[in-house]
């Protein structure tokens, strides 16, 4: 869902003149640019993509400073593919300080950059000196990505560019970079770290000075201001400390399973690549199952589909604020599943976004989110909404709630009516029965049984037509017929 009835038209305009661009190098792989301008009143300025005037030039750059130079750009919406660059070689200027120095108003991003060095910083930098920030509408940007897959791949493996050759327009705000000063090297776990390596297809020896470049480049160590020492980081303590707890108390994450009378509950700790395997068995072991109806067969499934829950959780720990002091809560009762994550949601994300199901790949976490896309824990393309909603509605159940409560981002799974047996009807069953006839077995789940009569006389109709969608519910094998004369009833067939 696009923000207004004209972005969607100038994202995709700016999506096609990313098509023209043309690269300057031969040797690495430029990514494809294209940039939209439109004015205060909504009229269409100009387009342009990279390159198109002169080798190396960014569109933002060609479209503000060479084409519309001598046009007063206040209030105007800029429409860009690509996120405004922070880092160029001087004399050059980088992109947002072209888009701030043109007083624009508003920018609407299609792919955040993949460098993890810059991901999401010349937003931040944008969002920081007042410019409004939207994004493009999810298709749009797996397009950009697919037609730019060469240029991430190149980015994500590259070499840190040495800052002193740039102008930078960073602030180290982000926690994951923090130093954790009472950390040291020793309290890494080697083993997490090599299946780390193995996933980013390279080898270091255990431990050697070219691993600790190496992650001291991906922003899991640095150098301390007072000793001179490597030490790791809050996202190197996260992903990679044998016990993150000692070092991060909120790492931790409270859990509890209420049924009827029956509470269990446990405070599950340890770094992120095996927690989020604990909160799975917790989940495994006190889910309800229940037996599921499909015509002829019957099945014992989980009350809630183990992928959503996963994906809700994955989410919950990349995206969550790591600097509140507060534990990811979550809660399984009679109601349904409460996810808690500590923290309000990253601007430029609104829940508005959320509930569109639109919102874009940004995350406060970008090493941390990046490192669980590594190891196949995350997708990076902002389909992790979706595809929550999608399974949940596959199993029958109520799509995903989305809340903010008391400084929690809060998704919650919605309980469907089941009975103390613990048996349901399979979706694609349930699209097969008519009203009455999906009344009828919602009646007897929760009753147990039921006559036609006490049908009729339920819902005021004959008891021959009563009598009929009875007959067909025992031909699809989901009803049985028992008992007798006067005492013949109905109840859900056994398998």
């Amino acid at each position: 869902m696009s923000i207004n009835k004209n972005d969607r038209h100038f994202m995709e305009m700016a999506v096609k003149e990313m098509l023209r661009s043309r690269s300057e190098h031969t040797d690495k792989t430029d990514p494809l640019v294209g940039a939209v301008l439109v004015n205060a009143e909504g009229k269409l300025l100009d387009k342009t993509s990279r390159g198109s005037l002169r080798k190396g030039e960014h569109a933002e750059f060609t479209l503000i400073e060479r084409i519309q130079s001598k046009t007063n750009l206040e209030g105007s919406t800029l429409y860009v593919t690509l996120e405004p660059c922070i880092l160029r070689k001087p004399p050059k200027m980088p992109c947002v300080k072209w888009i701030i120095s043109g007083r624009i108003k508003r920018v609407v991003v299609g792919m955040p950059d993949p460098n993890p060095e810059i991901l999401g910083k010349g937003i931040n930098f944008l969002i920081e000196n007042g410019i409004v920030i939207d994004f493009f509408d999810l298709d749009l940007i797996e397009k950009i990505k697919e037609e730019n897959k060469g240029f991430i791949a190149e980015q994500i493996r590259k070499e840190a560019v040495p800052r002193d050759q740039l102008v930078e327009f960073s602030k180290p705000s982000e926690e994951e970079i923090r130093l954790i000063e009472t950390a040291s090297i020793d309290d890494l776990s080697a083993d997490l770290i090599i299946r780390y390596l193995k996933a980013r297809n390279t080898s270091y020896e255990f431990p050697s000075d070219d691993l600790w470049k190496f992650l001291k480049k991906n922003g899991f160590l640095g150098q301390s201001d007072t000793t001179g020492e490597l030490i790791p980081t809050v996202a190197g303590v996260l992903l990679f400390a044998k016990r993150p707890e000692d070092f991060l108390p909120q790492n931790r994450v409270m859990m509890e399973a209420q049924f009827g009378n029956k509470v269990v509950s446990d405070d599950i700790a340890g770094p992120l690549l095996t927690l989020i395997n604990l909160v799975e068995d917790f989940f495994d072991k006190n889910v309800r199952i229940f037996t599921e109806i499909r015509e002829f067969e019957r099945v014992k499934i989980p009350e809630y589909p183990k992928e959503a829950f996963r994906e809700a959780v994955i989410n919950a720990v990349a995206h969550r604020d790591y600097k509140a002091g507060a534990r990811i809560i979550i809660i399984m009762n009679d109601e349904g599943i409460r996810i808690m994550s500590p923290g309000l949601l990253v601007a430029p994300l609104t829940l508005e976004k959320i509930l569109s199901y639109n919102a874009p790949p940004f995350s406060r976490n970008a090493r941390i989110a990046l490192t669980l896309n590594y190891m196949h824990l995350m997708e990076e393309k902002g389909s992790g909404l979706r595809k929550m909603r999608d399974l949940l509605e596959e199993n029958g159940l109520p799509p995903p709630q989305f809340n903010i409560d008391s400084g929690y981002f809060v998704v919650k799974f919605s309980s469907s009516l089941y009975s103390a047996r613990g048996t349901r009807l399979s979706p694609k069953l349930l699209s097969r029965l008519s009203k009455i006839q999906n009344d009828i077995v919602e009646w007897v789940i929760q009753k147990g049984r039921i006559t036609s009569a006490e049908y009729a006389e339920r819902v005021k109709i004959h008891k021959s037509t009563a009598r009929r969608q009875f007959n067909k519910l025992e031909e699809l094998g989901i009803l049985e017929k028992s008992g007798s004369g006067r005492s013949t009833h109905y109840v859900l067939k056994e398998s």
